[in-house]
């Protein structure tokens, strides 16, 4: 391998990064270094990932990877260099005014790179299973998107692995309290992730933890599907109604790549102007089960929820965080 290694660029769970020069061709490069292993479910995934980002390198918005080398202790992965680094350490995604229209504009315009180029990875059958801003990386202008990291890919429509994944983008079927309750399906789990993505870049921030119910963020999502991003005061009616059809807990009535992309392009501004903002809303459960499932989190007893469900018509309103042990809830 007629390749220097310099500085790392990033580092995974299987491996790490490097800035490369390719001293025959006479050009720099990305080097991923992964550590080879003995076990045979770790070795197919590698041939896995070689054969998928072979496959898939003649795409525009795919790294291309040039070839693949290997000594007794790491396997090397060649492929361009993205002089724009990824998204996440991004100038745009970090530093910018996500309510200024014209950042609003940009960002679109690479989202609307992503969907593409994962739509036309799942015309092959291809799932990513791992989308998240240290995969997507950008040209030195930050106006090309490349999707990268194809080392947890999935060539069937549905697995059996629900736990791979990075946890702040996987979906609610890759966690146990709900994993036996749906079917989990690769398309609507990346759809799932694109959707915290762009919760991520709109407003530069995650919309929770992670989509388990050991996140309060999540717990008072499920509490309130239809007001919980209204708690934005600038939001437009369009983004919020994208984000709740992204964010839909039954894997087969989530939104498609194709639904996604039309509805993004047609948004012409993701946040409103003050004097357009709405009131915010209180957070409210009307379904007395959901309400006792996520209770069991929030310390609130069955028998004061059925109370107050009984005492009065209005839809119940709990407490967002959980409450200390020592608070019980007296029916007054």
């Amino acid at each position: 391998m007629s390749i220097t290694l310099g500085r790392c660029l990033g580092h995974g769970g299987f491996g790490e990064v490097y800035r490369g020069f390719d001293m025959a061709k006479g050009e720099a490069c990305a080097v991923k270094a992964i550590i080879r292993s003995s076990d045979t479910q770790l070795a197919a995934k590698l041939e896995r990932e070689h054969r998928v980002h072979s496959l898939l390198s003649s795409d525009p918005s795919i790294v291309t990877l040039h070839a693949v080398y290997e000594d007794a202790t790491y396997t090397y992965f060649v492929m361009d260099l993205c002089l724009g680094g990824n998204l996440r350490s991004s100038h745009l995604l970090n530093k910018q005014n996500p309510l200024d229209p014209e950042v609003f504009r940009k960002k679109r315009a690479l989202l609307l790179q992503i969907l593409d180029v994962v739509h036309r990875c799942h015309s092959k059958f291809i799932f990513h299973r791992d989308i998240k801003p240290e995969n997507i990386l950008l040209d030195e202008n930050e106006k090309r998107i490349y999707l990268a990291d194809f080392g947890l890919v999935s060539e069937t429509a549905d697995s059996e692995d629900t736990r791979e994944g990075t946890s702040e983008y996987m979906s609610p079927e890759c966690y146990a309290e709900f994993s036996h309750r749906v079917p989990f399906l690769n398309a609507p789990t990346d759809v799932w992730a694109l959707g915290v993505l762009l919760h991520r870049m709109m407003f530069n921030a995650l919309p929770w933890a992670n989509a388990s119910l050991n996140s309060p963020e999540f717990r008072d999502f499920l509490c309130d599907r239809s007001g919980y991003f209204l708690r934005c005061r600038n939001i437009s009616k369009e983004a919020h109604e994208l984000l709740i059809s992204v964010f839909e807990i039954v894997p087969e009535n989530r939104i498609t790549i194709p639904e996604f992309r039309a509805r993004l392009a047609s948004i012409q501004r993701f946040f409103l102007p003050p004097q357009e903002a709405h009131e915010l809303r209180p957070v409210v459960l009307t379904d007395v089960d959901l309400a006792w499932t996520v209770s069991q989190r929030a310390r609130v007893s069955h028998e004061y929820i059925r109370f107050q469900k009984r005492r009065i018509r209005t839809p119940l309103v709990l407490p967002t965080r959980p409450r200390s042990k020592q608070y019980h809830p007296q029916p007054q």
